[in-house]
């Protein structure tokens, strides 16, 4: 016997999917569509295990539910990928992770977190979410089991939140990834199954607001969860919620898992084979395909794999061997598919002169010194601020921070973050360190053009150090870079143009060239316009004289750019 059918919770379900594909195909909210199937998950697994406690009935069950369609959309994208792609082993070691259920896993290790703009190509991005709920399932049934009353399943939603909470903080892609960081999610529709949480209204309009308005994660995702949950008790409790009985969304939630997992590698793969973004008439069509193949997904499929009568036993051993069959078989082709080499971009650690030769701060002592201050962006630059020091037989000390422009006042924008302040705390730190050593020349890299697209009033941090450092001899400030449509080394593979209208880069430059011209009237700096080289009066290309203009990405500038231009300013 089944629990009772609530058509209201695939109304709910249809909310979350379509949030989540909202989100993907360009909306700016929606993203925590997800929390609420979390919720929804632990909900109505919690009640399967209050209803039969014979562990090999509920895994047979979570196999037939789970593992076909995934299958099916791996199997599909794994194809797809070796067939368009230009390097498809690393989906396919996405999918030999996913298919043991580790994807959160892998995913947190080989990304910069799910925001990164990289993290936009991969196909199976997606099924970071099915590996937390397995996860879940493997340890929830012994909770359950071993719970003495309620109090226990509180604590796992305390300590789980508490470790969301501190991961927020210190890590936020542990805790956008991380089971323990996402357990109290499905825990807190365990409790609610259990009959631990009392209904109340209002919960409908919580879940709308969080997956309408682009709000903060650490915001967003906890508003999403209590707005889901409190939803949930009250159709638990028996009342009807007529809107999500809607006939169209009750028949999208029927579909939401085969439409969650086919509308993501359709949008991955076409942003893995374009430079830049999709039009969103591409985007439309493609989450109109993705209805279609869930739509075939769940009648020929998911249907008809339920209702087969399989004996227990032989469901869960099908599955163990369609794992087993297809991680095996996705780990071997990653191991043996070969990488091919883009000659025309050089990777970030290969650079011409040992910089390992710049030294941290806390080993220089007093004497002369060049410096070389900024976030990421000094990488570029890190052989020039060598060669300067050797030629005048001084140290090179290197003070750099990724993702952290050089400012020196709180900024008031709306993305001022705890990254943020610690980032401004962190260059007090260098220019503290930088006022009290003798520097001959400090050669300052950073992305001028996002820190005052995020933060305007952070040029006003900028002229504070600049001002502040009378006794610096020369200051060479690298002005804006164009960011050009996509990955240069992806556009190179695929003979795709990556450029970008002259226009565009000069609008998008105008904040920092303005700072630029305000540096420029100080006695000690100068500034390199870096980005009038690298364009000519139409365009700014990803390559230029045969040379890779930026590293694997769109925005960092190669070390070979860097040096051509050194070499072309310096040239009589």
């Amino acid at each position: 016997m089944g629990i009772r059918y609530v058509p209201a919770i695939d109304g709910l379900r249809a909310v979350a999917v379509l949030a989540v594909v909202g989100f993907h195909a360009g909306l700016p909210a929606g993203f925590v569509g997800v929390d609420v199937f979390f919720v929804i998950s632990g909900y109505l697994i919690t009640r399967l295990l209050a209803q039969d406690d014979d562990l090999l009935h509920f895994y047979a069950r979570r196999a037939r539910r789970i593992l076909p369609a995934a299958a099916l959309v791996v199997v599909t994208t794994l194809a797809l990928s070796y067939a368009l792609l230009p390097e498809p082993g690393g989906v396919a070691m996405s999918a030999a992770a996913a298919s043991v259920f580790v994807a959160n896993l892998h995913f947190q290790g080989i990304t910069g977190g799910y925001w990164a703009e990289s993290s936009a190509s991969m196909p199976l991005l997606h099924l970071w979410s099915l590996s937390v709920e397995e996860q879940f399932y493997l340890f929830w049934p012994l909770v359950l089991m071993f719970a003495r009353g309620r109090r226990m399943l509180w604590a796992v939603v305390a300590l789980s939140f508490a470790a969301y909470v501190a991961l927020l903080y210190f890590d936020p892609n542990a805790a956008f990834y991380q089971t323990p960081a996402r357990a109290w999610e499905l825990a807190a529709g365990g409790l609610v199954a259990m009959g631990a949480i009392r209904p109340l209204r209002g919960g409908l309009a919580l879940v709308l607001i969080a997956c309408a308005l682009p709000l903060p994660a650490g915001i967003a995702s906890p508003l999403s969860v209590i707005g889901a949950t409190m939803l949930l008790a009250r159709l638990h409790g028996g009342a009807r919620m007529r809107l999500l009985e809607a006939r169209p969304l009750v028949w999208i939630g029927l579909i939401s898992y085969s439409l969650y997992l086919w509308h993501w590698p359709l949008l991955a793969l076409d942003r893995a084979l374009r430079a830049g973004e999709s039009p969103l008439a591409v985007r439309l069509v493609l989450v109109a395909m993705a209805f279609g193949l869930a739509v075939l997904t769940y009648r020929y499929v998911e249907q008809p794999v339920r209702r087969a009568k399989v004996r227990h036993g032989r469901a869960v051993v099908a599955g163990v061997v369609c794992v087993v069959a297809l991680s095996g078989t996705a780990f071997a082709l990653a191991r043996n598919t070969p990488v091919r080499p883009s000659p025309m971009v050089v990777p970030m650690e290969a650079l011409p002169c040992d910089a390992a030769q710049l030294q941290p701060m806390h080993c220089v002592k007093q004497g002369p010194l060049v410096a070389l201050w900024g976030d990421s962006f000094t990488d570029a630059w890190a052989t020039h601020a060598l060669r300067t020091a050797r030629q005048h037989g001084m140290p090179a000390v290197r003070l750099a921070i990724p993702s952290c422009p050089p400012h020196l006042v709180a900024t008031s924008s709306r993305s001022a973050s705890h990254a943020t302040e610690e980032c401004r705390k962190r260059t007090e730190q260098h220019f503290a360190w930088l006022r009290s050593h003798e520097i001959d020349t400090l050669i300052v890299a950073a992305r001028w053009m996002h820190l005052l697209e995020e933060h305007p009033d952070a040029a006003e941090g900028v002229m504070a150090w600049a001002r502040d450092l009378p006794k610096v001899r020369r200051i060479i400030v690298i002005g804006a870079t164009p960011e050009v449509r996509d990955s240069v080394e992806k556009c190179i593979a695929l003979r795709l143009s990556c450029d970008i209208p002259r226009k565009r880069f000069d609008a998008d430059a105008a904040a920092t060239n303005a700072l630029m011209r305000r540096l420029d009237a100080l006695p000690n700096v100068e500034t390199w316009d870096v980005g009038a080289w690298m364009c000519d009066a139409n365009s700014c290309p990803g390559v230029r004289n045969g040379i890779a203009l930026y590293h694997t990405d769109n925005f960092h500038v190669s070390v070979d750019a860097a040096e051509a231009y050194v070499r072309e300013m310096q040239a009589p």
